[in-house]
């Protein structure tokens, strides 16, 4: 995800470098910049003005705290199925490092299911929890965070339509950070 960090504008004809943890992540002459990755509280994000002239000054940033939940990671599964395949743990162990490094919190978990399930006899509902408790019960095995998580079966799609590109985008848990 990307995280925009509204940082002190530069003087005109200035411009304003933004580091992440001492490494340099944008350059910008406005007092906005969009950061491709996602900041945590234990991030260190510092502004190098540089004025016309040529001086610089630096000034350390308040810790970034989303407001709202922002959107990490999905989780597919296959179908019928709440068990995760070995690239979507591997996707798992990589968010967790993320989570600790950058001091999130809360979690908030939602488990989805396609169409299909209704259709040939599976429980959308139930197969949409176990989806969410499934990626819950491994999270919390490595974090200690507050978490919520709810379950939608089919009712919310990632994408519209039919046929299996559609419906594997559906078969998800999403994992949103602050």
């Amino acid at each position: 995800g990307n995280t925009n960090v509204v940082i002190p504008p530069p003087p005109p004809g200035g411009t304003t470098q933004i580091l992440i943890n001492g490494n340099p992540v944008c350059t910008t002459t406005t007092g906005s910049c969009s950061i491709p990755a996602l900041l945590g509280p234990k991030a260190k994000i510092e502004a190098v003005i540089e004025n016309p002239d040529g001086t610089k000054v630096t000034e350390v940033l308040p810790s970034y705290k989303p407001e709202k939940p922002i959107p990490a990671l999905v989780v597919y599964f296959p179908l019928a199925s709440y068990k995760s395949t070995t690239p979507e743990i591997k996707k798992l162990n990589n968010f967790i490092k993320l989570v600790k490094e950058q001091g999130f919190t809360r979690l908030v978990l939602s488990g989805h299911t396609d169409v299909q399930g209704t259709a040939t006899g599976y429980d959308n509902v139930k197969l949409s929890d176990n989806r969410s408790k499934i990626v819950l019960a491994y999270l919390k095995k490595y974090l200690q965070v507050e978490t919520t998580d709810s379950h939608h079966a089919d009712t919310q799609p990632a994408v519209v339509g039919s046929g299996e590109k559609v419906y594997k985008n559906n078969r998800r848990t999403e994992v949103s950070v602050w």
